[in-house]
């Protein structure tokens, strides 16, 4: 399945009429595979991180279904600017660490250690994603992973785990019962990551209640943090994105990084700014989970970095670069 996977993959780089429709022909053969066989393959991770390195691991497990390696090869980008943002927050904190939360199969820490070395906490709740994040993180030193499902408390929910394409979100289903912790919860658990400067949270529409429960947390240590926004999802839980932004704007962050979902710079914008965060709203509302954003938060104390990642970021975004 490992030469299948890969195979695909190089004729998906190929150009001209003959290797699209190949690509598209095996592409269309893995999805009906993957409907009823689906092992765990050792990729090689430059499909994941564009790149081969003695600094990071030879391959990857992932599960043949997922769709990461396929998202990457149409979009380089995509990911990529989490691990050049971590670095250079790295560079002002030499003692940095850095938390994952929904951290699904590793593949955030191949990124990270793409561009720089840190301790990192990888928290998953989903038992199938953990097992393969667990085996991931054992490639690399200074890495823990926590099996949790996070929320805006401490408490039981009556829910189950859903699966998809390589990702996992939660469905209120009354059939099981799945625990949920915050963020600080989870910190009082693992008090070397206590003062992580910066946190990525990617949990399909759990995002807002995450940042909620970690009030505390972010008053305190007023780390940089990367989340998913989107409406669609976000709704799906309740919640919406702009209250969101207000709940960090009253936690003294000031300024945010836009980024669409292939990894590019759409915008940078100060969170007093509601007619502008009202705008980009609207442009991913009724998307439908196809199209939304990443954003990048920054404390006001941090405004320095922010101007610095801002200016790189920009850079890359203009030169189509990863």
């Amino acid at each position: 399945m490992r030469f299948f996977l890969e195979t695909l993959l190089h004729v998906g780089k190929l150009q001209g009429k003959t290797p699209r429709l190949l690509f598209r022909a095996l592409h269309a053969q893995r999805k009906l595979i993957g409907k009823v066989y689906d092992p765990i393959v050792e990729l090689s991770s430059k499909y994941i991180t564009g790149t081969t390195s003695p600094e990071l691991p030879d391959s990857i497990s992932i599960p043949f279904s997922h769709e990461l390696p396929f998202y990457i090869l149409k979009y380089p980008g995509y990911s990529s600017n989490v691990g050049r943002i971590a670095a250079a927050v790295h560079q002002k904190y030499p003692a940095f660490t850095f938390i994952d939360t929904g951290a699904n199969i590793g593949d955030t820490i191949y990124m990270l250690r793409k561009y720089a070395s840190f301790p990192v906490l990888c928290i998953e709740g989903d038992d199938y994603y953990y097992h393969i994040l667990k085996r991931n993180a054992s490639r690399f030193g200074q890495v823990k992973t926590v099996k949790s499902f996070v929320g805006a408390e401490n408490t039981i929910l009556e829910a189950s785990s859903s699966r998809q394409g390589g990702t996992a979100h939660l469905q209120v289903t009354g059939k099981d019962h799945i625990h949920l912790k915050t963020i600080p919860a989870i910190l009082q658990e693992h008090p070397e990551f206590t003062n992580s400067k910066m946190i990525k949270i990617d949990t399909d529409g759990h995002d807002g209640k995450i940042i909620r429960g970690a009030a505390s947390y972010l008053t305190k240590v007023k780390p940089i943090i990367f989340f998913e926004y989107d409406p669609y999802f976000l709704s799906l839980c309740n919640d919406n994105g702009l209250s969101i932004l207000h709940f960090l704007l009253r936690h003294g962050y000031q300024s945010a990084l836009i980024y669409d979902n292939f990894g590019f710079l759409q915008d940078a914008v100060d969170l007093h700014d509601f007619k502008k965060l009202e705008y980009l709203d609207s442009k991913v509302q009724y998307k439908m989970g196809c199209f939304y954003y990443d954003i990048c938060a920054f404390p006001a104390e941090e405004h320095d970095l922010y101007t610095t990642i801002w200016k790189t970021e920009a850079f890359y975004s203009r030169n189509g670069l990863s």
